[in-house]
C-alpha cells in the first residue's frame, strides 16, 4: 500500500508543479502539449511496468501490453501533430502521415485491450443480445458523429485535404472505439479486474469526449488550440491509474463473480433522441420538434416496459420459487462480493450452512405439501432472525445458507445462528398438523482471504459436526475437523 501511494503521488506532484508554472499563461499551446506528452510517457512506463509483472500468466499481461502499444502510437501521433501545427505545413508531409496513422492505430490496440479485460461473451443468447446492443450504440454514435463532424465535412467538400480526411477517419474510429467501450461495459468483468477496467473505460470515454471536441474545433475552426491537450490530460491520467491499480491487484486470485451492466443500451437511446431534439430546436420547430418528441415518448414507453419485464425475469432467476429467499446463484454472487471485500479491506466474512433436522421423516409422515409449508415457514424464520445486511438463501431441498458480509467476530456470527435456533423452538401449525422446527447450523468465519468454495466447505464441516452432536445446535468451524461437502453447494 505504501508503494502504491508514492507511485500515484509522483505523477501528481510533477503535474501539480507544471500546472502551477503555467498559471501565468494558461492558453500556451506548446506548454499544454509538452505536459500532455510527459503524462503520456508516465502512463506508458506504468503500463509497461504492469505488463512485465512476474508471477502473472501471459493472458493477464496481454491487455497492458496492448494499452502500452496504444499509448506509444498516441505519443507518435502527438509528435506528428506538434510538428504539423508548429511548421504550418498541412500537406501530406511525413509528420502528417505519422500523426494520422498513429491516431488510427490507437483504435484497434485500445479496442483489443478493452475486450480482453472484459468477461467472456457468454452463450449464444447473450451474444445475440450483445449484438442488438451494439447496433443501438452504433446508431447513436453515428448520429452524433454525423451531426458534429461527418455531415459538415462532406458538405464543405475537399476530402483530399489531410486534416479533413483525417477528421472523417478519426470520427469513424471513435465510433468503433465507442462500440468497444459499450461491449466491455455490457459484458462486465470479473471482480479482480473491475477497478482497472473501470479506470480504463473512464479514460477511454474521456478521450472520446475530448476527441469529439477536437474534431468539432477542426471542422468548425473554433476554440483554443491549448484546450484539447489540456483536457486530454485527465483521461490519460485515468488510463495511467488503471495500470497502477492492476499492479496492486497482481497477486490476487480470480474470484467467480462477474459484474454486468444491464441498462446501458437505454443511455444510447436517450442520447440519440436528445440529439434529435437539439437539431429540431436549432432548425425548424415545425414539423420536426413535435414529431421527435412523440417518437421519444413512444420509445420511453417501450423501454420502460422492457425494463420492468427484465427486472421481473431477473428476479425469477435469482429467487427460490418456493420460499422467496435468494437461490444458490444469488448466494454465490453475494458470497463472492463479500470475499472480494474481505480481500480488499480486511472485513471478516461469515457463512451459515443450515440443514433442517428430521425433514425427510416429516415429508414421509405428513406428505410433501406439509413439507413445502415447513420450508416456507423456515424461510420466514430466517428473514426474522438475520440482520439487514445478511442474505438468507435456500440451496435446495432442506438446505439453507446465510451470507454474513460484515461480521466483527465469530461471536457475532454465532449470535445470528442462535437467534435462528431460538425462533425454531416454538411449534408451527401447518393446516391440521403441528410440527416443531429443528435445525443444525454450521458457522464459518474468515478474516483472511479465503475462496468462496472453501468458506462453504468449512461451514459444511461444522454443520455435520452439529448433526452428529445431537442436532438443533450451532457449531463454529475449527481447523482439523473432517466432513463431506454436499455437491449442491458447490454447483
Amino acid at each position: 500500500m505504501v508503494k502504491l501511494r508514492w507511485v500515484v503521488a509522483l505523477p501528481c506532484v510533477v503535474f501539480g508543479i507544471l500546472a502551477a508554472l503555467r498559471l501565468s499563461d494558461p492558453f500556451n499551446t506548446a506548454a499544454a502539449g509538452a505536459e500532455l506528452m510527459l503524462l503520456q510517457l508516465f502512463a506508458l512506463g506504468y503500463h509497461v511496468r504492469a505488463a512485465t509483472r512476474r508471477g502473472r500468466p501471459r493472458a493477464a499481461r496481454r491487455p497492458w501490453w496492448l494499452v502500452a502499444a496504444a499509448l506509444a502510437v498516441l505519443i507518435a501521433a502527438g509528435v506528428g501533430f506538434m510538428v504539423v501545427f508548429t511548421s504550418g505545413d498541412k500537406t501530406w508531409s511525413p509528420a502528417m502521415v505519422l500523426a494520422i496513422a498513429g491516431r488510427l492505430a490507437l483504435v484497434p490496440l485500445l479496442l483489443a485491450a478493452l475486450l480482453s479485460l472484459g468477461a467472456a461473451p457468454g452463450d449464444r443468447q447473450a451474444r445475440r443480445m450483445l449484438g442488438a446492443d451494439v447496433i443501438t450504440v452504433l446508431g447513436a454514435g453515428l448520429m452524433l458523429m454525423w451531426y458534429l463532424v461527418l455531415g459538415p465535412v462532406l458538405e464543405q467538400g475537399g476530402l483530399l485535404d489531410p486534416l479533413r480526411l483525417g477528421s472523417v477517419l478519426f470520427a469513424v474510429g471513435d465510433v468503433v472505439l465507442l462500440i468497444g467501450v459499450w461491449t466491455a461495459l455490457t459484458r462486465g468483468s470479473t471482480a479482480s479486474n473491475r477497478r482497472p477496467l473501470t479506470l480504463l473505460l473512464g479514460g477511454t470515454l474521456g478521450y472520446l469526449l475530448v476527441d469529439c471536441l477536437f474534431l468539432y474545433q477542426s471542422v468548425h475552426h473554433t476554440g483554443s488550440d491549448a484546450l484539447v491537450p489540456g483536457l486530454l490530460q485527465v483521461p490519460i491520467f485515468l488510463i495511467m491509474l488503471a495500470a497502477i491499480e492492476q499492479r496492486g491487484e497482481a497477486g490476487n486470485p480470480e474470484p467467480h463473480r462477474i459484474r454486468r451492466s444491464r441498462h446501458l443500451p437505454y443511455l444510447a437511446v436517450a442520447a440519440g433522441h436528445g440529439l434529435l431534439i437539439v437539431v429540431a430546436i436549432r432548425t425548424d420547430i415545425y414539423p420536426w420538434l413535435g414529431l421527435v418528441i412523440g417518437a421519444l415518448l413512444i420509445t420511453l414507453g417501450v423501454a420502460a416496459r422492457q425494463i420492468l419485464a427484465s427486472r421481473e425475469n431477473y428476479s425469477l432467476v435469482i429467487t427460490d420459487s418456493l420460499t422467496g429467499l435468494a437461490n444458490r446463484l444469488q448466494l454465490r454472487a453475494a458470497l463472492a462480493d463479500a470475499v472480494e471485500r474481505n480481500r480488499r479491506a480486511g472485513t471478516p466474512v461469515g457463512v451459515l450452512l443450515i440443514d433442517l433436522d428430521e425433514f425427510k421423516q416429516i415429508n414421509d409422515v405428513y406428505g410433501h405439501d406439509v413439507g413445502d409449508r415447513l420450508l416456507v415457514s423456515f424461510g420466514d424464520v430466517l428473514r426474522r432472525s438475520v440482520r439487514a445486511s445478511d442474505l438468507p438463501a435456500r440451496l435446495g431441498g432442506d438446505e439453507f445458507a446465510v451470507v454474513l458480509p460484515r461480521v466483527e467476530s465469530a461471536g457475532e456470527a454465532l449470535a445470528v445462528a442462535q437467534r435462528i435456533l431460538d425462533e425454531c423452538r416454538s411449534e408451527v401449525t401447518l393446516g391440521d398438523h403441528t410440527v416443531r422446527l429443528s435445525a443444525s447450523i454450521g458457522v464459518a468465519v474468515s478474516s483472511e482471504p479465503c475462496e468462496p468454495d472453501e468458506l462453504l466447505r468449512r461451514a459444511d464441516v461444522a454443520m455435520y459436526t452439529a448433526k452428529r452432536g445431537g442436532k438443533n445446535d450451532r457449531v463454529l468451524y475449527a481447523a482439523g475437523r473432517k466432513g463431506l461437502s454436499p455437491a449442491g453447494v458447490q454447483g
